[in-house]
């Protein structure tokens, strides 16, 4: 299956995998920026993408960044049609500033299948073996 990537800028990389069998693209930033202690900021990747119908993207943390510097990117969806600029957003949750250069690998991107559903009202719902139990209700 095939992924297209589509370069906007000179300073943008196509999103890659560091091995073959890897769940999720590195993705690259297309500018610099310091993410301030306790702050966030937004990156421009400089890159957009179309990926297979069925199929939508999830942007995840990198490991690497989010234990040893604490630093973060937001969970965000790219949907099917979507064909504008990926934006990466992290956020900074340690003591230090957290400089970000471009081209450093900042976020991951794994790509998902999803049905095509719509949704109804209904004045009930069917009963389920869980019910109505919330956070918790199995212990701890």
């Amino acid at each position: 299956m095939i992924i297209k990537f589509k370069l906007l800028t000179p300073e943008a990389s196509k999103p890659k995998k560091a091995h073959p069998d890897d769940a999720a693209f590195d993705v690259f930033v297309a500018q610099a920026g310091t993410v301030p202690p306790k702050g966030w900021l937004d990156f421009k990747t400089g890159v957009s993408m179309q990926m297979p119908i069925g199929f939508y993207g999830k942007f995840a943390s990198r490991s690497g960044l989010a234990f040893k510097h604490d630093v973060h990117c937001f969970h965000g969806t790219v949907d099917n049609g979507y064909r504008g600029e990926m934006v990466i957003r992290l956020f900074n949750y340690g003591e230090k500033p957290f400089r970000v250069n471009v081209g450093d690998r900042v976020a991951q991107l794994v790509i998902l299948p999803y049905g095509a559903f719509d949704g109804e009202v209904v004045d009930e719902l069917d009963s389920s073996e869980r019910g109505v139990n919330g956070f918790g209700s199995t212990g701890i």
